[in-house]
Protein backbone atom coordinates (compact mmCIF):
# COMPACT_ATOMS: atom_id res chain seq x y z
CA UNK A 1 0.00 0.00 0.00
CA UNK A 2 2.81 2.45 0.89
CA UNK A 3 4.53 1.69 -2.42
CA UNK A 4 1.32 2.42 -4.31
CA UNK A 5 0.84 5.69 -2.44
CA UNK A 6 4.46 6.66 -3.13
CA UNK A 7 3.96 5.99 -6.86
CA UNK A 8 0.74 8.03 -6.87
CA UNK A 9 2.52 10.90 -5.12
CA UNK A 10 5.30 10.89 -7.71
CA UNK A 11 2.86 10.69 -10.62
CA UNK A 12 0.65 13.44 -9.24
CA UNK A 13 3.64 15.76 -8.90
CA UNK A 14 4.56 15.15 -12.53
CA UNK A 15 0.99 15.93 -13.55
CA UNK A 16 1.07 19.12 -11.50
CA UNK A 17 4.40 20.16 -12.95
CA UNK A 18 4.34 19.02 -16.61
CA UNK A 19 7.10 21.28 -17.98
CA UNK A 20 9.29 21.37 -14.92
CA UNK A 21 12.02 19.35 -13.32
CA UNK A 22 10.10 17.79 -10.44
CA UNK A 23 11.36 16.49 -7.12
CA UNK A 24 9.25 14.63 -4.58
CA UNK A 25 9.98 14.48 -0.87
CA UNK A 26 8.56 12.21 1.85
CA UNK A 27 6.77 13.74 4.81
CA UNK A 28 9.64 12.47 6.94
CA UNK A 29 11.80 15.29 5.53
CA UNK A 30 9.73 17.83 7.49
CA UNK A 31 10.89 18.84 10.97
CA UNK A 32 9.27 20.50 13.96
CA UNK A 33 10.41 24.07 14.66
CA UNK A 34 9.34 23.86 18.29
CA UNK A 35 11.79 22.59 20.90
CA UNK A 36 10.47 19.70 22.96
CA UNK A 37 7.57 19.04 20.58
CA UNK A 38 8.81 16.54 18.00
CA UNK A 39 6.98 15.05 15.04
CA UNK A 40 6.44 11.29 15.04
CA UNK A 41 7.82 9.61 11.92
CA UNK A 42 6.49 6.56 10.13
CA UNK A 43 4.71 6.92 6.82
CA UNK A 44 4.99 10.70 6.76
CA UNK A 45 5.29 12.94 9.80
CA UNK A 46 2.52 13.10 12.39
CA UNK A 47 1.88 15.69 15.09
CA UNK A 48 0.99 13.55 18.12
CA UNK A 49 1.21 16.53 20.45
CA UNK A 50 -1.89 18.15 21.96
CA UNK A 51 -1.30 21.46 20.16
CA UNK A 52 -0.47 22.66 16.62
CA UNK A 53 3.19 22.53 15.57
CA UNK A 54 5.13 24.83 13.31
CA UNK A 55 6.97 22.63 10.82
CA UNK A 56 9.52 23.22 8.08
CA UNK A 57 9.83 21.09 4.94
CA UNK A 58 13.15 21.81 3.17
CA UNK A 59 13.50 22.04 -0.61
CA UNK A 60 16.65 21.35 -2.61
CA UNK A 61 16.78 23.48 -5.75
CA UNK A 62 17.06 21.39 -8.93
CA UNK A 63 18.05 24.02 -11.48
CA UNK A 64 20.85 26.52 -11.15
CA UNK A 65 18.73 29.16 -12.88
CA UNK A 66 18.43 32.26 -10.68
CA UNK A 67 14.77 32.96 -11.32
CA UNK A 68 13.15 29.70 -12.43
CA UNK A 69 9.47 29.69 -11.46
CA UNK A 70 8.68 27.22 -8.68
CA UNK A 71 5.51 25.12 -8.40
CA UNK A 72 4.81 23.17 -5.24
CA UNK A 73 2.17 21.02 -3.58
CA UNK A 74 2.03 19.43 -0.11
CA UNK A 75 0.06 16.28 0.79
CA UNK A 76 -1.75 15.42 4.02
CA UNK A 77 -3.97 12.72 5.42
CA UNK A 78 -7.49 14.18 5.11
CA UNK A 79 -8.49 14.53 8.76
CA UNK A 80 -10.92 17.44 8.39
CA UNK A 81 -8.58 19.85 10.18
CA UNK A 82 -7.47 23.29 8.99
CA UNK A 83 -4.07 23.50 7.25
CA UNK A 84 -2.07 26.72 6.86
CA UNK A 85 1.14 26.61 4.82
CA UNK A 86 3.60 28.99 3.15
CA UNK A 87 6.02 28.40 0.29
CA UNK A 88 8.86 30.82 1.03
CA UNK A 89 11.97 32.08 -0.75
CA UNK A 90 14.63 33.87 1.26
CA UNK A 91 16.59 36.53 -0.61
CA UNK A 92 19.41 38.05 1.44
CA UNK A 93 18.95 41.40 -0.34
CA UNK A 94 15.16 41.55 -0.65
CA UNK A 95 14.00 39.55 2.38
CA UNK A 96 11.42 36.77 2.43
CA UNK A 97 8.82 36.36 -0.29
CA UNK A 98 6.27 33.66 -0.78
CA UNK A 99 2.69 32.50 -0.96
CA UNK A 100 0.43 31.30 1.81
CA UNK A 101 -2.41 28.83 1.37
CA UNK A 102 -5.16 27.63 3.69
CA UNK A 103 -7.68 24.82 3.41
CA UNK A 104 -9.77 22.53 5.58
CA UNK A 105 -10.05 18.77 5.06
CA UNK A 106 -7.70 18.41 2.09
CA UNK A 107 -5.27 15.76 0.90
CA UNK A 108 -3.51 18.00 -1.62
CA UNK A 109 -2.72 21.67 -1.02
CA UNK A 110 -1.16 23.41 -4.07
CA UNK A 111 0.69 26.73 -3.90
CA UNK A 112 0.51 29.56 -6.45
CA UNK A 113 3.61 29.77 -8.68
CA UNK A 114 6.51 31.54 -6.97
CA UNK A 115 9.20 33.32 -9.02
CA UNK A 116 12.25 33.89 -6.80
CA UNK A 117 14.29 37.03 -7.41
CA UNK A 118 17.55 35.12 -7.00
CA UNK A 119 18.78 31.56 -6.57
CA UNK A 120 18.14 31.38 -2.83
CA UNK A 121 16.86 28.81 -0.31
CA UNK A 122 13.24 27.66 -0.48
CA UNK A 123 11.13 25.91 2.15
CA UNK A 124 7.53 25.08 2.97
CA UNK A 125 6.36 26.13 6.43
CA UNK A 126 3.09 24.88 7.91
CA UNK A 127 1.08 24.95 11.07
CA UNK A 128 0.27 21.27 11.53
CA UNK A 129 -2.76 20.70 13.79
CA UNK A 130 -2.64 18.16 16.62
CA UNK A 131 -3.23 14.68 15.19
CA UNK A 132 -2.54 15.73 11.58
CA UNK A 133 -0.06 14.07 9.24
CA UNK A 134 1.94 15.38 6.28
CA UNK A 135 2.65 12.53 3.85
CA UNK A 136 4.89 14.30 1.34
CA UNK A 137 5.44 17.24 -0.96
CA UNK A 138 6.52 17.90 -4.53
CA UNK A 139 8.37 20.81 -6.09
CA UNK A 140 9.11 21.68 -9.71
CA UNK A 141 11.29 24.36 -11.23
Amino acid sequence: MKTLLGCLLALSSLYLLPDAEAATYPGQACISLQAGAPLTYGYGATNKNSHPLSISCPITRVRDNDTAAVNAVIYFVDDGRSKNCNLQNFDIDEGTSGHGVHAIGVRRLPFPVLTPTKYQPLAIYCSLPAGSQVTGYAVGE
